[in-house]
């Protein structure tokens, strides 16, 4: 990390003591409990669950391979695993702990990885707050260690710990917290990720309103999506199954404490084949599964308990590897030899190595002829490698083919931009009658009394609601969706008299994706077409363009042509209105189901038929080509395409809008592009 990272981390986090862990107040100093520290041994950077490989000075050709068995035990007292720390330390590394049960009887389980060389490591057991102050102070800020695992149980104001440290080179910045509130821990997650820091482990102890929470944060090179979550040992369940249905998502850590809460990190880094998580699991349990899958070649690489006695119940993943994959760049495709194109390659390299984006398109074309068409691949292995043919999702670059729609029906007179759009389709019984004054041209220049921010809101996001305002156990049709609206949502103002425009915002300040999925909706009764066939017969096969598509909200039977979408959030379906279980924003979780806002922002297509549409077609509003720009973005999508003087047309796609940059802005690499091919001869 930056030296200027703790910096960073003060300025964000006032309330938390700098480069140490808090100390308590004076009613809540604890009392001194023996030290145990392991001897300095070396050990691979594999003991963590995700992170970063450093190889010792001797190498190791195969780094995933491990050279001897794991040892795993469940609840064990302190003496034995004491006893393991001398027999093992030599030989292996801690890969997992977790104390558990009773404070004056803790229980430990744990697993032991073999190694092979690399960072010094140290391990402690049986701390009470002051030891752990003590094991941070000697390990962590005299001697330059990182605490990567804690764990923990115990009353509020009587906790008792086990913590790992490793001495990494370079050493990442950390922030590590013994005892926080909820509110607190919630406030350092968030302030965490803003300072590019991911929760690399979490333990609880206390109980109920009571519950204390201590975590270690490191700085993260790999830039993952991440988010934390709690459910209950019963709800755990379906936390998985909603959290894994996300492709590519892992849980990266998971602990289980004394009120059998599950305390879950999920991240999108990979760990490879022969992952399986189980939890709720007795100890007979426990045990007889990780026997028979490290027979199999697996090991715990995550493994947690909670409760006492027999009443303990044990959480655990396990993999064959728990080094994360690594990244490799791939690039297909044609480009002309020209230095702006170089250069707009390497732009592209830089952005998404910066921003961990795994999928890309660029496309240049000049005066109709393409100069370049190229897919990009940031990923690891076995990843869908991007080809310059596959299809993105454009979000609102979508609407450019709306609009071209609409300019063909002007031009062979079925419709004028006076056109009153609810009067046509016949709709009757209007919530607001300014409703049937709304012109064609009024929704595609954002001036037909939708305001996306007002009490009517975005209906493109809200399609759940919708359906079940409709009673429909289906996603909402166009025809349904637009009548809803029209029957029973008031207008945001008067149409072709939108507000003025807030300081420092440019025309059109009042956007609006329903008023294009209405002007969808005219086009399916004036052509007698469904609304994207219109547009593929009458203007894309025309001019030969074939690589767009009307984006599938399942995940189902997705073709292989259609690039993995990427986003870390999850919300109720859009695709089944009755389901309570959520589902990944990029499959209906956001509210919209793509078939009915095709218009609007449910098409998917290649860079490349992006340049060769607006190289006839106006990128922003209706007509011929002219000099512009527009910006899609939606969950999953982060999409530009541009027309410039000189004839150069250029689109790049991106699979995920989710970037590491300030409010997840694509400028920067808009700009970049923009400045390296503008007043170019291609």
């Amino acid at each position: 990390m930056r030296l200027n990272l703790w910096a960073t981390v003060l300025a964000l986090l006032p309330f938390l003591c700098s480069n140490s862990v808090s100390a308590l107040g004076a009613a809540d100093q604890l009392s001194h409990s023996e030290l145990h520290l392991s001897l300095n041994n070396p050990y691979l950077l594999k003991a963590r669950f995700v992170g970063d490989y450093a190889p010792s000075a001797a190498g190791n050709a195969h780094p995933e391979k491990r050279a001897s068995t794991p040892e795993t035990y469940f609840g064990k007292t302190g003496t034995y695993h004491q006893s393991r720390v001398d027999a093992l330390h030599s030989s292996h590394y801690i890969g997992t702990i977790s104390v558990h049960g009773d404070r004056n009887d803790p229980r430990y389980t744990v697993t032991w990885v073999p190694n092979k060389g690399g960072p010094m490591w140290q391990a402690a057991h049986g701390l009470d707050f002051n030891g752990f102050n003590k094991f941070f102070d000697d390990w962590v800020n005299k001697q330059g260690y990182v605490l990567t695992k804690v764990a923990a149980t115990g009353p509020a104001d009587n906790p008792i710990y086990a913590l790992v440290a490793e001495k990494r080179q370079p050493a990442p910045g950390s922030w590590t917290k013994p005892s926080l509130t909820k509110q607190e821990f919630d406030d350092t997650n968030d302030s965490m990720r803003k300072s590019n820091m991911y929760l690399n482990s979490v333990a609880t102890f206390g109980s109920g309103a009571n519950r204390r929470y201590a975590a270690c944060w490191l700085s993260d090179d790999k830039l993952r999506k991440w988010h934390y979550r709690e459910d209950t040992i019963a709800a755990f369940q379906t936390a998985f199954d909603e959290e894994s249905s996300m492709p590519g998502w892992y849980p990266q850590y998971v602990s289980l404490d004394g009120d059998k809460v599950h305390y879950s990190i999920w991240s999108d880094v990979k760990l490879g084949s022969g992952y399986s998580v189980q939890h709720g699991m007795d100890q007979a349990t426990a045990e007889a599964k990780t026997a028979s899958l490290l027979a199999a070649g697996s090991y715990p690489i995550m493994l947690s308990g909670g409760g006492v006695g027999s009443a303990t119940r044990y959480t655990a993943a396990w993999a064959t590897n728990d080094i994360p994959l690594a990244r490799s760049w791939t690039a297909n495709g044609i480009v002309t030899a020209h230095t702006a194109l170089a250069n707009a390659e390497n732009i592209m390299k830089d952005f998404m190595q910066k921003n961990a984006i795994r999928a890309a398109q660029l496309a240049v074309s000049q005066n109709g002829i393409l100069k370049m068409a190229r897919g990009y691949t940031w990923a690891e292995p076995g990843y869908h490698v991007t080809q310059p043919t596959d299809r993105f999702l454009l979000a609102s670059n979508s609407k450019m083919f709306l609009e071209a729609a609409i300019q063909s029906l002007y031009d062979n007179h079925s419709l004028d931009p006076n056109t009153k759009v609810y009067p046509k389709l016949g709709f009757t019984n209007p919530k607001d009658t300014r409703s049937n004054d709304i012109t064609v041209q009024q929704l595609l220049d954002h001036t037909g009394g939708f305001d996306r921010t007002g009490p009517t809101g975005d209906p493109n996001y809200t399609m759940r609601q919708i359906s079940l305002a409709l009673s429909l156990t289906r996603p909402a049709t166009k025809s349904e969706l637009c009548k809803y609206i029209y029957q029973n949502k008031m207008l945001d103002y008067k149409p072709g008299m939108p507000p003025i425009c807030p300081a420092g915002q440019k025309p059109p300040c009042f956007y609006s994706n329903y008023g294009y999925i209405l002007a969808s909706l005219l086009v399916e009764k004036v052509t007698g077409q469904e609304f994207f066939a219109y547009v593929n017969s009458a203007i894309l096969a025309p001019d030969s363009i074939s690589e767009v598509e009307i984006w599938k909200t399942s995940p189902a039977n997705r073709p292989s042509t259609e690039v993995p979408q990427e986003d870390s959030f999850l919300g109720l379906s859009a695709l089944d209105p009755t389901k309570q279980i959520r589902v990944p924003a990029i499959y209906g979780g956001d509210g919209t189901y793509k078939e009915s806002s095709s218009g609007a922002d449910g098409l998917g297509a290649s860079a490349r038929a992006l340049v060769q549409f607006i190289w006839r077609h106006a990128v922003w509003g209706n007509g011929g080509r002219i000099t512009g720009a527009r910006r899609g973005s939606t969950p999953g999508a982060a999409t530009w395409a541009s027309s410039l003087d000189g004839g150069i047309d250029f689109a790049f796609v991106l699979n995920t809008r989710e970037l590491n940059t300030p409010n997840n802005d694509p400028t920067p690499l808009e700009a970049a592009l923009t400045n390296a091919l503008a007043g170019q001869t291609l």
